[in-house]
């Protein structure tokens, strides 16, 4: 029989496989944003944004106690250098060319919303910020801060009480009803953080024995959720009784079979794809970027290159994927590591300064 540690050890470490999956919804993301169809469907890849979520819940179920009190200070050298800095680029390019993005507001104080992560409607109802993307970013951002918070109320299951705290969210929320605060934050997309967690947990606690056994049954369960996902997006997700609820189960289902595929010991290992899994973030935030160049300027000078036909879609992907590994290893990457051993190591020496006197009256 296999020690409570040895069972639990793979959840100290970087699953390969959600790597992957991180690349697969970026690139669905940006595929869906250059407009390409598929014969009759509509549009589709934006359930990458659902895949995200629920390895949000499950990574930050996983890290949190191990990385305790550096957790949220981790998260914001993450997430804010990249953000803020292509937040700023939209800002300046929507004050120089209105015409990316007619609906937006300008102003300073949008601006400041949307780098202190604060959901607001623009001009056509939306929620979004000066980054379009960005609204995704404004739900990370708040379930990092209940994750935070769940720590400070347990320290061995901090993203159970944050999953509490979310569906209290979500309550009061919906008792605020027809605010902006209650169409932000009463979203059922909020429920995939919890998911994660769930797929967590689940992971946390399989057997690697029998999940050997089951490879076949996982591998099948993230193709058949992939291509459901992809189907319903494309064929029902637009028309009236769409939902993203089939997004969230299927994205659970993807997740819970890539994780519980990386407990039996099968993963992906293509180094090109982990460097996009690697680079995803960034080529979420800076896609809308290339994808306007193409399509305000390259399409208008070559037909054939238009982003919404398959050669002009391919090779905007591409240069998008190319564009954000380069800002990935060239300024994401050192940025947080940089950032991190400031931070970290000045909030470590306080903390020493903080105990020395306590373990001193303690020695006396």
């Amino acid at each position: 029989m296999k020690s409570k540690s040895s069972r639990i050890e793979p959840s100290q470490r970087r699953l390969a496989n959600l790597q992957v999956l991180r690349a697969i919804a970026a690139l669905g993301v940006v595929q869906a944003h250059t407009g390409l169809r598929f014969g009759s469907w509509h549009t589709a890849g934006t359930f990458g944004v659902d895949i995200f979520f629920v390895l949000s819940g499950f990574i930050m179920a996983m890290i949190s106690v191990p990385e305790g009190h550096a957790f949220f200070v981790k998260r914001l050298t993450r997430i804010v250098p990249p953000y803020w800095t292509f937040t700023l680029l939209a800002y300046v390019a929507l004050v120089f060319f209105p015409i990316f993005d007619q609906n937006c507001i300008r102003g300073v104080v949008p601006l400041l919303k949307s780098l202190l992560f604060v959901p607001y409607a623009q001009l056509d109802g939306t929620l979004s910020p000066v980054l379009g993307v960005g609204w995704t970013l404004n739900y990370e951002m708040c379930f990092y801060v209940l994750v935070a918070v769940g720590l400070m109320i347990s320290k061995r299951r901090p993203a159970w009480a944050a999953a509490l705290l979310l569906l209290v969210l979500m309550l009061i929320a919906h008792l605020l009803n027809g605010s902006v605060f209650s169409r932000f934050y009463g979203n059922e997309i909020m429920l995939e953080f919890v998911m994660g967690i769930l797929a967590f947990q689940i992971y946390s606690v399989s057997n690697s024995a029998i999940t050997k056994k089951l490879r076949l049954v996982f591998l099948c369960a993230s193709a058949g959720a992939l291509y459901f996902m992809f189907w319903y997006e494309g064929t029902r997700f637009f028309g009236p009784s769409g939902t993203r609820l089939y997004f969230l189960a299927g994205a659970y289902v993807l997740v819970q079979s890539a994780a519980l595929l990386s407990r039996s010991g099968w993963e992906v290992r293509n180094r090109a794809i982990i460097l996009i899994g690697d680079a995803s973030y960034t080529l979420y935030l800076s896609h809308v970027f290339v994808l306007s160049v193409f399509h305000h300027v390259v399409s208008q000078k070559v037909a054939a290159l238009q982003i919404n036909r398959p050669m002009g879609s391919a090779i905007a992907v591409l240069f998008s994927v190319g564009c954000a590994v380069l800002v990935y290893v060239y300024f994401e990457r050192p940025i947080h590591q940089a950032l991190n051993r400031m931070l970290l190591r000045s909030k470590d020496a306080r903390m020493t300064i903080a105990v020395a006197p306590v373990e001193a009256s303690r020695g006396a």
